[in-house]
């Protein structure tokens, strides 16, 4: 490794040049920038506390209390006291949750292999979460570092693009919502893996030695860095970013076939999908071992015209996001967002923000002058060529109408928010952004006080980068959710001081698990009410819950049955389940439960439990059934 002076321009190897050379090895890039990674880590986690007004949060409770956040602290709450996510008795009573029929959680292993770290310093689901989200801020920036490293981008830039990577708009509208989706450090893997095929680089190679069995003589560290790198991507990648990585690859190795004629790099390509594909079989082999063995559930349908419902959509990447701090651009978007006729997917979380967006522009200019120009297919452009052609590539197959429509048709509609592929072009074009920093540090080397223009330079980007993807609507409204779950806490302690232990508690209404539609009749529920029912269950308790149970299985037909069903009958049967209490939500009903709990107070003669916040109720039924 070449000696670096301390000067943030330090680093003289063109840009766009290195890609196409032997990378150095990666533990002596990790032990030459330490101080810089280390750098990377500090600043994005001191920026965290402004950014997410830290000192409001409290972090034994929730950021957010709805939506999937709850899903997600299901997930982290049943890993931390059963050992993993796919059986939880304490869920789905009286028959125990069995999960195998929804692997959303099959490419997360490695995320919850950190959630179970952090369980051996602390037992609270909540912290856990709060710890993983947070966490998942300083760790992208310092794979991100790492990755711009091997690719040739001087330390400064790469800190500066680093840390805006991370700190992604992206990022803060997935929040706790999408959890695991705004853990994305597998995302700069999977690209570095396509570039690394884009450039000719090897992805394994032969060792110095070759003594020995002929398989042990690919053994080398290069070999082994990218299985490591190919594990990171199947096992931490969500599916969706495994899926984007995969199909990058397929294209990266038709096109370098098609122009270079490379059969090595097909070959290697070839090896590098089949081990990321084999380990992502190899971690849903439960859940297929248990449909072999109980037939097929498909517990979540999807349609293939949802893949353009979800679409990426170029004007939703280079607008800014609602309520952005310049009001002119914030109005730009509310009229986007707030247009009845326009289908706006998931929202705002395609948002490059405006440095990354700039990095975007290039690319498409490089990919567009480099069909007509000569100029602009020379050496000097290679990595951002490479990373053009990635990009369009990427942008292809998540658009609305494209490759992804063709996917969904063709091959399978269940992976359907094609718009996450942002995430993957935010790379490339802060890579982009990184490779013209240091094109104009080393335009200001050859004048006099050249430090000081380098660093005011950096310092520019990275201001006005956070200025422009910080929005008041990042912050999580904490009293609210602390509010809220300390209510649910109350009734949860008095239900489990008045029940015996390992009692099981019956839910109303009743509502399909997972991604189950909120009744007709029930129009106070939305579809950002489909896991309300697991709040009690995310509180400290003995308790066993009927909610939870996926519907297609015996274990919540008989649930679903009893919707029709009057009170006595209704009764009759949660007690000879072994059910020892009601516990209502009163927002899933119209008139907020009045009739059914004017039902259950005259057959039960009893008064029922309300939470603080007067939303849930509970109804004891041992005198009930002493009384059968």
């Amino acid at each position: 490794m070449e000696e670096r002076s301390q000067s943030p321009s330090a680093d003289r190897r063109p840009s766009g040049t290195a890609s196409a050379a032997q990378p150095k090895s990666l533990w002596r890039y990790i032990r030459s920038d330490l101080a810089w990674a280390c750098g990377t880590v500090a600043l994005t986690s001191l920026l965290l506390i402004p950014l997410l007004r830290l000192w409001r949060a409290d972090l034994q409770a929730p950021f957010l209390y709805q939506r999937d956040a709850l899903f997600n602290l299901m997930i982290i709450k049943g890993v931390l006291q059963h050992g993993w996510w796919l059986e939880n008795p304490d869920l789905g009573a009286p028959f125990g949750q069995e999960f195998y029929d929804f692997p959303v959680m099959v490419g997360d292993s490695l995320h919850l292999a950190l959630i179970k770290l952090l369980g051996v310093f602390s037992s609270e689901p909540v912290l856990v979460l709060n710890l993983f989200f947070l966490l998942s801020f300083p760790l992208i920036a310092l794979v991100s570092f790492l990755v711009l490293r091997q690719l040739g981008i001087s330390s400064a830039a790469a800190l500066v693009c680093s840390v805006l990577y991370a700190l992604a708009p992206y990022h803060f509208v997935r929040g706790e919502t999408h959890l695991f989706l705004s853990a994305y450090y597998s995302v700069p893997v999977g690209a570095y893996l396509v570039l690394s095929l884009l450039s000719g680089r090897p992805l394994f190679t032969r060792c110095a030695r070759t003594g020995g069995p002929r398989l042990l003589a690919w053994a080398s560290e290069r070999s082994l860095v990218t299985l490591a790198l190919g594990l990171l991507v199947a096992c931490a990648g969500t599916t969706y970013y495994t899926v984007f990585t995969l199909m990058l690859l397929i294209a990266a190795m038709v096109i370098v076939v098609v122009t270079r004629r490379d059969v090595r790099a097909l070959a290697q390509g070839s090896i590098l999908f089949g081990v990321i594909v084999g380990f992502l079989l190899l971690g849903s082999l439960p859940n297929l071992m248990y449909e072999f063995e109980n037939g097929p559930n498909h517990v979540a349908q999807r349609g293939p015209e949802e893949s353009d419902t979800y679409s990426l959509k170029l004007a939703q990447m280079v607008l800014p996001v609602p309520d952005h701090q310049i009001d002119a651009l914030s109005n730009l978007a509310k009229r986007y967002y707030e247009n009845p006729n326009q289908a706006t997917g998931e929202g705002p979380d395609q948002a490059l923000g405006f440095v990354t967006a700039l990095g975007f522009a290039w690319l498409l200019l490089v990919a567009l002058a480099g069909c007509l120009s000569p100029r602009w297919r020379s050496g000097n452009l290679l990595l951002h060529r490479q990373l053009a052609t990635a990009t369009v590539i990427a942008f292809l197959i998540g658009t609305t109408g494209g490759i992804s429509t063709l996917f969904a048709y063709l091959v399978s509609p269940q992976i359907r928010s094609w718009n996450r592929i942002s995430i993957l072009i935010a790379f490339f074009a802060i890579a982009a952004v990184a490779l013209l920093l240091d094109a104009l540090q080393r335009r200001v080397q050859v004048h006099r006080g050249r430090y000081i223009l380098v660093g005011a330079l950096l310092s520019s980007v990275l201001l006005i980068g956070l200025y422009d993807q910080r929005p008041s609507t990042f912050v999580p409204d904490y009293s609210a959710a602390k509010s809220e779950y300390e209510s649910d806490a109350v009734l949860v302690r008095a239900i489990d001081s008045e029940l015996p232990p390992q009692a099981e508690v019956f839910q109303l209404p009743y509502m399909p698990f997972p991604e189950g539609p909120p009744p007709i009749d029930e129009p106070n529920w939305g579809w950002g009410h489909v896991y309300e029912l697991l709040k009690p269950y995310l509180h400290e308790s003995d308790l066993r819950w009927s909610f939870g149970a996926v519907k297609g299985r015996p274990a919540a037909d008989w649930q679903a049955d009893l919707a029709d069903k009057s009170i006595d009958d209704l009764l009759a049967t949660v007690s000879n389940n072994g059910f020892d209490g009601i516990y209502i939500d009163r927002l899933g009903y119209p008139d907020r439960a009045a009739k059914l709990e004017s039902e259950l107070g005259e057959v039960l003669k009893t008064e029922p439990l309300v939470s603080p916040d007067g939303r849930k109720s509970f109804f004891n039924l041992s005198l009930y059934k002493e009384r059968l």
